[in-house]
């Protein structure tokens, strides 16, 4: 795609360290980074639902995630490797119940649930 970075490599005392080569679709979403060090190759290959939304990504060797949307296309729920790290939810005005907003709409602080009720998120370590 015209414009959009393909390649960018770091070279240390005339050494390539990195070399990251980008692939994009014909809308311009990302589909793969193949990351080359000297090390080795990984390759991450992204996937989108047909609202162009990012629906999970592919490590090449590791880990996969994915994503889920409600109708109004807030972000519910992230998994990796299957095990669900992050679960939001929302009130009416599509704002994350975790947090505080004026009446404009700004996000002012956080809180730990909303009407009484913990904040659903869980995180993994990976233990």
């Amino acid at each position: 795609m015209v414009g959009r970075l393909a390649t960018l490599t770091t070279v240390v005392a005339d050494s390539t360290v990195l070399s990251l080569t980008y692939t994009t679709d014909r809308v311009g979403n990302r589909r793969t980074v193949q990351a080359t060090t000297p090390s080795g190759t990984r390759v991450i290959t992204y996937a989108y639902d047909g609202l162009q939304r990012l629906t999970g990504t592919v490590e090449q060797p590791g880990n996969t995630h994915g994503f889920r949307y409600d109708g109004a296309g807030n972000l519910l729920r992230q998994q990796v490797n299957g095990i669900t790290t992050t679960v939001q939810t929302y009130n009416n005005a599509q704002e994350v119940v975790a947090w505080h907003y004026d009446a404009a709409g700004n996000r002012t602080g956080q809180r730990p649930g909303c009407a009484g009720q913990p904040l659903r998120r869980a995180q993994s370590t990976g233990e």
